[in-house]
């Protein structure tokens, strides 16, 4: 666990120094902002074995670079991850520049996000690495890319000047992602919940709706074989009488912005900001998920579509609180987060103990 610490500490280090240097307007990163970009890609690319699916996504890194393109497209239901390994395997034989690749995909389209809309860029990034939506990358690549991408695109749905030709437009870019993960398919309908007035009459048809999925499962199940259709996942549907469904604590920490916003959201959001709407929603969907998931774990694997949100949420809550409280609320927001990730780094995605390519293991 020293490992993953050790890269927390360093990242929130940099992520401050970077919000101290000087930028251009040619240059509004700046070099800390890189050197940050260029860690966490590092760390995520030149891990051996760490995360339930590398292995797995190595010997596809090794496989689809030895048919032709033609044949990927016309064989896999998922072209579009393979695609890119199969372009990558024409410069080099070594899949881990695969690896570097996507987690350059994944980490840039995020923090150049929470880098331009976060009101605490330092809290933000520590939260993305503490709320463990980083180290769950090393696992769900094709759904983190797609996660990463749709973040990246969030500003569509907050247009209010062409509300309407924004949202078409983003629903347009949605299409392509099935292509590097069938399950993008769902976002449709969450895009449909998101944009919705927080805690509005269909918000709570939302609401009422995802209990009455955990009260009758069976059906719900039914519904969700249904969308996924014939695609690799609708195996996904099938109960496994040893599935416990996911931890509790992952699913009491997901509702805490929920009850949190619902309860101070004129505070929270004064001026009814739609991006911070936005941000309401997808928690909220977040938490529903993992309420659902309680009865069957792999439906938790939708969260890398929504738990992102909360690395722009959670900045915002001291709001809910007076000024002579809010640091002590930030105080607890980041030993509760560093708690989370000491507690959750054991049980989450074979992620312990930390291997790279070189030998080095870090338990």
């Amino acid at each position: 666990m020293i490992f993953y610490f050790t890269l927390l500490g360093i990242t929130v280090l940099l992520s401050f120094i970077s919000t101290q240097e000087k930028k251009s307007a040619r240059h509004k990163y700046g070099f800390f902002f890189f050197l940050t970009f260029i860690l966490l890609v590092i760390a995520a690319g030149i891990r051996v074995g760490t995360g339930t699916d590398t292995t797995l996504y190595n010997s596809f890194f090794e496989y689809y670079p030895t048919l032709s393109l033609k044949e990927i497209w016309l064989n896999t239901s998922e072209p579009g991850l393979w695609s890119l390994s199969w372009f990558i395997g024409r410069f080099s034989e070594n899949t881990y520049w695969t690896f570097i690749v996507v987690a350059a995909i994944i980490v840039g389209l995020i923090m150049m996000t929470i880098k331009k809309y976060s009101t605490n860029y330092v809290l933000s990034m520590f939260l993305y690495l503490a709320g463990m939506d980083y180290f769950s990358s090393y696992n769900g690549l094709r759904q983190w890319i797609v996660a990463a991408i749709v973040f990246f695109m969030m500003p569509l749905l907050a247009d209010e000047k062409k509300p309407i030709k924004s949202k078409i437009v983003y629903c347009i870019l949605l299409i392509p992602l099935f292509l590097i993960h069938n399950s993008a398919v769902l976002l449709f309908p969450i895009v449909f919940v998101v944009i919705q007035k927080p805690w509005s009459k269909r918000i709570w048809i939302v609401i009422i709706g995802a209990i009455l999925a955990v009260i009758y499962f069976g059906q719900f199940l039914n519904i969700l074989s249904g969308i996924l259709g014939n695609s690799d996942y609708a195996q996904y549907t099938n109960i496994s009488a040893s599935d416990d469904g996911v931890n509790i604590f992952r699913v009491l920490v997901a509702f805490v912005p929920v009850i949190l916003c619902a309860w101070k959201y004129k505070l929270i959001n004064p001026d009814g900001n739609k991006m911070i709407d936005i941000y309401i929603n997808f928690s909220l969907m977040n938490f529903l998920v993992l309420l659902i998931a309680t009865r069957m774990t792999v439906l938790a694997r939708l969260i890398y579509y929504l738990s992102i949100y909360n690395v722009l949420l959670f900045p915002l809550i001291p709001r809910a609180f007076n000024k002579s409280s809010r640091k002590i609320v930030l105080i607890l927001m980041v030993l509760f987060f560093a708690l989370y990730m000491y507690l959750l780094l054991p049980m989450d995605s074979n992620l312990i103990p930390y291997k790279d390519i070189f030998g080095h293991v870090f338990y």
